[in-house]
């Protein structure tokens, strides 16, 4: 019984996690808004709101699961070509992470072995 409610618990966290994470990204992804001196509404796409949105699409073409083994290596050169100019430990570690994705998929080993590093990489 213990087993079964730690399950569920444990479930429940990793869906909370997926969905604080989709909110972050929808958040930074929308246009800074103010209001103007004429009381007209104002909106701008800055770098960052367009560099969101490039990230908001890698990590959702990442996630999905329906996509063919070809574009998933293709997602993945250009989530390493985004991440290129960032010099932080994480960015390095991820950099890693999907060289040895990359690594796998060319020499064509299994599905399973892979889903490991899909997970820490999405």
């Amino acid at each position: 019984m213990l087993k079964t409610v730690e399950k569920q618990r444990e479930s429940i966290f990793a869906d909370s996690k997926v969905k604080k994470l989709g909110k972050f990204l929808e958040d930074h992804c929308k246009p800074v808004k103010w209001t103007g001196y004429n009381g007209k509404s104002v909106e701008m796409m800055t770098l960052e709101v367009q560099k969101a949105r490039e990230y908001k699409a890698l990590y959702d073409n990442l996630c999905t699961s329906f996509i063919t083994p070809e574009e998933r290596m293709e997602n993945l050169i250009l989530l390493k070509r985004a991440i290129e100019l960032h010099s932080c430990i994480t960015s390095r570690d991820l950099k890693e992470l999907i060289d040895r994705e990359i690594l796998l998929s060319s020499r064509e080993i299994g599905e399973a072995s892979s889903q490991y590093l899909r997970k820490r990489i999405s």
